[in-house]
């Protein structure tokens, strides 16, 4: 006798599931052959929107620098909030305490007016400051006794060498030489900025050399870390003041914010000397 093929009988909530199943094979197939087809463009797209953002970001960030203020002293795993502007005198009592424990004083202690700068070493703001504007005001206003600027320090987190070069102006006000550190940070600073470890105490040494220093002995200063709580306090009261972003500077507790030009500062020091 012929043999009877067996049927297979499936009952409805069986063959539900089996048509289901049968479905969402069907639809991975797909999805996987859409995947397959369209890779590259799925990379392309992931790698322009990263791109995005990160071009988005530093954007934001060279323009909130251009416009003098930086970002504030926030931790480095931390998104930073906008510095706080300087946009208002400072109190009677604030303007007290940012004169207070300076890294060092350029010019008469008499002097009839006083400007103080919170300064990274590693913006290059600060260093545009320097070399356009420093100069002549101490030319004209504090070599002729009218002016003398106090240096406070103001260390951003997103630039990695600055605590450490602020640490090596105070080392160097030791040896009676902080301005002149101060000086071969900011001439040199293209030649630093990059560096890390052992490379970075090196270019460190030399510079202190090249300023009169004694570079060994103000590279030990700076690995001991005997500076450290100094420069955080003086950027925690930049914070507190106004002064979040570099550079920033208070005349007679007047703000002026970022590298402005040279006529924006002699026009708030003449004010100030005609009082």
């Amino acid at each position: 006798m012929p043999t009877k093929k067996a049927s297979v009988q499936v009952e409805p909530k069986q063959k539900a599931v089996m048509t289901s199943m049968s479905q969402n094979s069907y639809s991975l197939s797909s999805m996987l052959q859409f995947v397959n087809n369209n890779f590259l463009l799925l990379v392309v797209g992931s790698g322009l929107f990263i791109f995005g953002f990160v071009f988005g970001s530093l954007w934001k960030e060279n323009q909130t620098l251009k416009a003098g203020g930086g970002l504030g002293n926030q931790p480095a795993a931390q998104a930073p909030a906008a510095a706080p502007a300087a946009a208002q005198p400072l109190s009677d009592a604030d303007w007290k305490e940012i004169q207070k424990e300076p890294v060092f004083v350029i010019g008469d202690k008499n002097a009839k007016v006083t400007m103080v700068e919170f300064t990274d070493y590693q913006c290059p703001f600060c260093e545009q400051f320097y070399t356009q504007t420093q100069k002549q005001l101490i030319e004209d206003y504090v070599k002729t006794g009218k002016m003398k600027i106090i240096l406070k320090d103001q260390p951003l987190p997103f630039h990695p060498n600055s605590n450490s070069s602020a640490q090596l102006v105070r080392c160097a006000v030791e040896q009676g030489k902080g301005l002149q550190m101060h000086d071969q940070l900011f001439t040199n600073q293209a030649m630093w900025v990059s560096l890390t470890g052992e490379d970075l105490y090196k270019k460190y040494s030399e510079l202190a050399n090249a300023g009169g220093l004694n570079g060994d002995k103000a590279v030990a200063c700076v690995k001991e870390g005997k500076y450290k709580t100094a420069t955080d306090n003086d950027s925690a009261l930049g914070n507190k003041v106004g002064a979040g972003g570099t550079p920033t500077f208070f005349v007679e507790k007047d703000p002026l914010v970022g590298a402005q030009p040279i006529a924006a500062f002699k026009a708030k020091i003449d004010e100030k000397l005609a009082k």
